[in-house]
């Protein structure tokens, strides 16, 4: 009853809508004229698809537009403590997804590390979050990603969401669907409280921005093949258990984060890193007599740790084995905790990068964080020990006997006291304080 009702106010309405004002830029009225009747049959298609539609399925389907996040909460160096979420479980058993086809809309390099494939809806809010999202990490990684698009229009939910895909689909048939694409979700706020009559002119209107003949694009969304696109596009993602929009799939797995820009920036570096990563610690003969010192050179000058291979000689061993290969070339502190600790070793800067194998804990009787400046390994738990490290600024005696410590400084401490408060993620967008240039291991 509820499509039918709406039925008969758009044939009610089909008779003022040249007289209506266009929400966004005001064509000529002899554009209004031109378009009457390509707008009224095409009301009368758009009135009946919708009755169709809403119509398609006999049970009522109850949509999550969102996944809950999972807890991106970085390795702290304080005692674990217990998780405040968890991730997500699934609310639909998914069936197999098609493999991206030639015919798929794809944005970015073919040959990109990475690959979102998104099912979404024009007039989800969260997939507009999701673009915006898309537009701030796309341009930090413009060789880097490729995005794929299908459609997944709730109609259940959303009353012109059949309309926007198709009219993405008729701007595809010009080479202009990621225009059309931008289009919606950049202006989806203007467009969302329309009815359809006005959707359509203003679809009219924003083909014409983006270099489409409106009399021709009202012409293929009257002929109402794109519209029973979107119906089939629907069925088909419940057929397939998607339980909402935007659905998500990261190199072919289900993303499971809220994907805002933080949560997609870090999974994107933590990606990338594996091509750097390596498969086993190094084998590295460490001289019994030598003493190692290593040189961290900054901008703002140097900070020398002397190191403690006879205590910890696997954590010193793979300290000399990744400064030596440039792995801590050009990356800062990621955390910092002011007055407390600082903390690096991470080139993504999410602190929650490794080198792709773990080091067993060295721990010592003799060594312990009741004296500031101690360099000691980041963990999230026993033996999870890697690349990212500690420096502690205040004495923290919790810390005895539950990290590793491989080293202490011995010059340049109170160039750490100038950083500021970091937090990995909440910051991750923010440029470094200070920066390492480089870490030159020295044997004497």
């Amino acid at each position: 009853m509820e499509s039918c009702y709406n039925q008969r106010i758009m044939f009610a309405y089909m008779g003022k809508l040249t007289r209506a004002k266009p929400l966004a830029h005001r064509q000529p009225a002899s554009f209004i004229r031109k378009q009457s009747g390509l707008v009224a049959l095409l009301l009368l298609n758009l009135a009946i698809s919708s009755c169709r539609s809403t119509s398609s399925s006999n049970q009522a389907i109850a949509f999550t537009e969102t996944l809950p996040a999972r807890s991106t909460e970085p390795t702290k160096t304080t005692p674990p403590s217990t998780p405040t979420s968890s991730p997500a479980e699934s609310t639909a058993t998914l069936s197999p997804i098609a493999p991206i086809q030639e015919e798929d809309h794809s944005f970015g390099n073919v040959d990109a590390d990475i690959t979102l494939l998104v099912y979404s809806d024009f007039q989800c809010p969260y997939c507009a979050s999701f673009y915006q999202a898309w537009k701030q990490i796309e341009a930090q990684h413009p060789n880097d990603l490729r995005l794929v698009f299908r459609h997944f229009p709730l109609l259940a939910l959303h009353d012109k969401a059949d309309i926007a895909g198709a009219a993405a689909e008729i701007a595809a048939k010009n080479d202009r669907f990621w225009e059309m694409h931008d289009v919606l979700f950049e202006r989806q706020e203007e467009w969302k409280s329309q009815t359809r009559e006005q959707f359509v002119v203003w679809l009219a209107e924003q083909a014409s921005s983006i270099g489409l003949a409106s009399d021709q694009f009202l012409e293929d969304l009257q002929s109402g093949e794109e519209l029973t696109a979107m119906v089939r596009s629907y069925e088909q993602g419940i057929r397939a258990g998607l339980p909402g929009t935007p659905f998500i799939f990261f190199n072919g797995e289900w993303y499971r984060l809220n994907p805002n820009a933080v949560n997609l920036e870090a999974s994107i570096r933590l990606e990338l890193l594996k091509h750097r990563q390596y498969s086993a610690p190094p084998e590295l003969d460490l001289g019994q007599d030598t003493l190692y010192f290593a040189h961290l050179e900054l901008d703002q000058g140097e900070i020398i740790l002397q190191l403690f291979p006879d205590l910890a000689p696997a954590s010193v061993a793979s300290f000399i084995f990744l400064a030596q290969s440039g792995w801590y070339d050009n990356i800062g502190f990621h955390r910092v905790e002011s007055g407390s600790l600082v903390e690096s070793g991470d080139p993504t800067a999410t602190g929650l990068g490794g080198p792709g194998y773990l080091l067993l804990d060295e721990l010592s009787d003799t060594l312990g964080f009741n004296e500031i400046g101690m360099v000691a390994m980041s963990s999230s738990g026993p033996n999870t020990n890697g690349s990212r490290f500690f420096i502690n600024l205040t004495p923290l005696p919790h810390l005895n006997g539950a990290r590793t410590i491989f080293g202490r400084i011995i010059e340049g401490l109170e160039i750490l006291t100038e950083l500021e408060q970091r937090d990995p993620l909440e910051d991750l967008f923010r440029p470094y304080d200070f920066t390492i240039r480089r870490i030159r291991i020295e044997a004497r």
